[in-house]
C-alpha cells in the first residue's frame, strides 16, 4: 500500500500543477525534514507513473521561492565546506550535490545557493597553504559566487612568503562578504617541505630566515602591506577577522575598519 503523500510533497505538486493555492500551502514546507528522493517518487506516482518522469522538469516548473527553499535544504550546510585542488566542487559534507547535474537551469540556481550561502575552508590548517590552488580549480563563474571564507593556517611564520599568492586569488572574488583568518600553532611543530621550499625561494639569498630582529620587522611590514591591500580590494567585504596575527593592534584596526564601513583606521598599520 502506498504511503500517504507528505504535506511537503503536496506543496511541491501543487506548484508543479499550477495550483493557484500553492502559496497558501508553503507554510507546510519543512526544509529540515525534506526528503528529495521520496518527494520525487511520490510526485511520479501522483502525476502518472506510466508517463516519462524527469525530476529536473518538475523542479523547473516550481515558483522560484519554493525552488530556492528546496535547493537550500539540499545544498546549505551548517558547517564550512572543504575545497580541494583536485575537485571542481566542494566535499559534499552530506549535501545533495547530484542536483547540480540535473539540468542547466537547476545547475545555475543551485550553484548560486551552494557557493553563495555556504562558508568555504580547507581540510586542515596545513592544507590551507594551497588554498589559492583550491580556489583556482573551481570554474571561474562559481569562484565569483563565493561570499564567505574561513581560513585557519599553521604556517604563520611563512606568511610573508606564501600569503601574497593566496591574497591575489582572494582579492579577485569581487562579491566576498566575510573573510575570517586565524593563525594557529602547528600541532606537531612540523613545517612541510613545500612550505620550506616556497620560503626559501621567496628570500633574496635562498635562505630560510628566522623571524628575529630586523628580518622579523621586514616580514611583518610585508605581511601588513599584503593584508591591507587585500581588504582594500574586497570592496564588498562586510566581516573581516584576523585572529592570532603577530600585530594584534593592526588586526583589530583592520577588523574595525571593515565593520565601521571602511572609515579611516587609526594608526598602527
Amino acid at each position: 500500500m502506498t504511503s500517504p503523500t507528505s504535506s511537503t510533497t503536496l506543496v511541491v505538486f501543487n506548484a508543479v500543477s499550477g495550483n493557484s493555492a500553492v502559496h497558501n500551502n508553503t507554510s507546510s514546507f519543512d526544509p529540515e525534514s525534506f526528503d528529495f528522493s521520496k518527494a520525487m517518487a511520490e510526485l511520479a506516482v501522483k502525476k502518472n507513473a506510466t508517463m516519462p518522469f524527469n525530476p529536473s522538469d518538475l523542479l523547473s516548473r516550481l515558483p522560484k521561492d519554493i525552488l530556492n527553499t528546496i535547493l537550500g535544504a539540499l545544498l546549505i550546510s551548517t558547517e564550512p565546506l572543504v575545497l580541494e585542488a583536485d575537485k571542481d566542487t566542494p566535499v559534499s559534507n552530506g549535501l545533495e550535490l547530484a542536483i547540480l547535474r540535473s539540468s542547466r537551469y537547476i545547475y545555475t540556481i543551485s550553484a548560486e545557493i551552494l557557493y553563495g550561502c555556504n562558508e568555504f575552508t580547507t581540510s586542515s590548517p596545513a592544507t590551507s597553504f594551497d588554498f589559492d590552488k583550491d580556489l583556482l580549480h573551481l570554474p571561474g563563474k562559481n569562484l565569483q559566487l563565493i561570499r564567505h571564507i574561513q581560513l585557519a593556517i599553521d604556517w604563520a611564520d611563512k606568511l610573508w612568503a606564501k600569503f601574497p599568492l593566496i591574497a591575489t586569488v582572494l582579492g579577485s572574488i569581487r562579491g566576498l562578504k566575510s573573510l575570517k583568518i586565524t593563525m594557529v600553532p602547528q600541532a606537531d611543530d612540523h613545517v612541510t617541505e613545500e612550505v620550506k621550499d616556497v620560503a626559501s625561494k621567496a628570500s633574496p639569498t635562498g635562505n630560510n630566515f628566522p623571524r628575529q630582529g630586523a628580518m622579523a620587522q621586514m616580514m611583518l611590514k610585508a605581511e601588513k602591506k599584503v593584508l591591507t591591500k587585500l581588504v582594500l580590494d574586497l570592496q564588498a567585504l562586510q566581516v573581516f577577522q584576523l585572529q592570532g596575527f603577530v600585530d594584534g593592534a593592526f588586526a583589530k584596526n583592520m577588523e574595525n575598519w571593515v565593520a565601521n564601513g571602511r572609515r579611516m583606521p587609526s594608526s598602527g598599520n
